[in-house]
Protein backbone atom coordinates (compact mmCIF):
# COMPACT_ATOMS: atom_id res chain seq x y z
CA UNK A 1 0.00 0.00 0.00
CA UNK A 2 1.28 3.46 -0.87
CA UNK A 3 0.43 6.44 1.35
CA UNK A 4 2.17 9.77 1.68
CA UNK A 5 4.78 8.60 -0.83
CA UNK A 6 5.89 5.67 1.34
CA UNK A 7 5.15 1.95 1.25
CA UNK A 8 3.22 0.34 4.12
CA UNK A 9 3.44 -3.36 4.96
CA UNK A 10 2.62 -5.52 7.93
CA UNK A 11 5.66 -7.01 9.69
CA UNK A 12 5.95 -10.38 11.37
CA UNK A 13 8.66 -10.93 13.96
CA UNK A 14 10.78 -14.06 13.85
CA UNK A 15 8.52 -15.65 16.48
CA UNK A 16 5.38 -14.90 14.43
CA UNK A 17 3.99 -11.84 16.20
CA UNK A 18 2.67 -9.07 14.01
CA UNK A 19 3.28 -5.33 13.91
CA UNK A 20 0.39 -3.60 12.17
CA UNK A 21 2.48 -1.46 9.81
CA UNK A 22 6.10 -1.20 8.76
CA UNK A 23 6.75 1.95 6.76
CA UNK A 24 9.36 1.43 4.12
CA UNK A 25 11.33 4.01 2.19
CA UNK A 26 13.66 2.48 -0.36
CA UNK A 27 15.15 -0.61 1.25
CA UNK A 28 14.87 0.64 4.83
CA UNK A 29 12.07 0.36 7.37
CA UNK A 30 11.78 3.90 8.68
CA UNK A 31 8.84 3.50 11.09
CA UNK A 32 6.93 0.79 12.92
CA UNK A 33 3.29 1.44 13.79
CA UNK A 34 0.91 -0.38 16.12
CA UNK A 35 -2.78 0.53 16.18
CA UNK A 36 -4.64 0.12 19.45
CA UNK A 37 -8.00 1.57 20.48
CA UNK A 38 -7.32 1.66 24.23
CA UNK A 39 -3.65 1.53 25.22
CA UNK A 40 -4.30 2.51 28.83
CA UNK A 41 -5.23 -1.06 29.86
CA UNK A 42 -1.98 -2.53 31.22
CA UNK A 43 -2.26 -6.00 29.63
CA UNK A 44 -3.01 -4.46 26.23
CA UNK A 45 -0.14 -2.01 26.54
CA UNK A 46 2.33 -4.76 27.45
CA UNK A 47 1.22 -6.92 24.52
CA UNK A 48 1.39 -4.13 21.96
CA UNK A 49 4.71 -2.74 23.16
CA UNK A 50 6.41 -6.12 23.44
CA UNK A 51 5.88 -6.89 19.76
CA UNK A 52 6.75 -3.32 18.77
CA UNK A 53 10.08 -3.33 20.63
CA UNK A 54 10.90 -6.84 19.39
CA UNK A 55 10.35 -5.71 15.78
CA UNK A 56 12.43 -2.59 16.46
CA UNK A 57 15.33 -4.78 17.51
CA UNK A 58 15.00 -7.01 14.44
CA UNK A 59 14.77 -4.12 11.98
CA UNK A 60 17.03 -1.57 13.74
CA UNK A 61 14.16 0.91 13.48
CA UNK A 62 13.91 3.44 16.31
CA UNK A 63 10.88 5.40 15.04
CA UNK A 64 8.03 3.75 16.94
CA UNK A 65 4.42 4.93 16.88
CA UNK A 66 1.25 3.69 18.54
CA UNK A 67 -1.93 5.07 17.02
CA UNK A 68 -4.73 5.22 19.59
CA UNK A 69 -8.29 6.48 19.78
CA UNK A 70 -7.58 9.44 22.05
CA UNK A 71 -4.37 8.87 24.05
CA UNK A 72 -1.36 11.09 23.37
CA UNK A 73 2.02 10.81 25.04
CA UNK A 74 5.69 10.07 24.55
CA UNK A 75 7.59 7.63 26.72
CA UNK A 76 10.93 5.90 26.80
CA UNK A 77 11.01 2.14 27.08
CA UNK A 78 14.43 0.52 27.37
CA UNK A 79 16.35 2.05 24.45
CA UNK A 80 13.35 3.21 22.40
CA UNK A 81 11.17 6.29 22.50
CA UNK A 82 7.54 5.48 21.75
CA UNK A 83 5.09 8.09 20.55
CA UNK A 84 1.37 7.65 21.19
CA UNK A 85 -0.84 9.63 18.83
CA UNK A 86 -4.62 9.83 18.44
CA UNK A 87 -5.89 8.61 15.08
CA UNK A 88 -7.42 11.96 14.09
CA UNK A 89 -4.09 13.68 14.57
CA UNK A 90 -2.22 11.08 12.52
CA UNK A 91 -4.76 11.36 9.69
CA UNK A 92 -4.38 15.12 9.31
CA UNK A 93 -0.60 15.11 9.72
Amino acid sequence: MLRRGKEYYSYKTKDGKEVDFAVKEGLSIIQLIQVCYDIEKLTTKRRELSVLTKAAGETSCDNLLVITWDYENKESLEREDIIYMPLWKWLIK
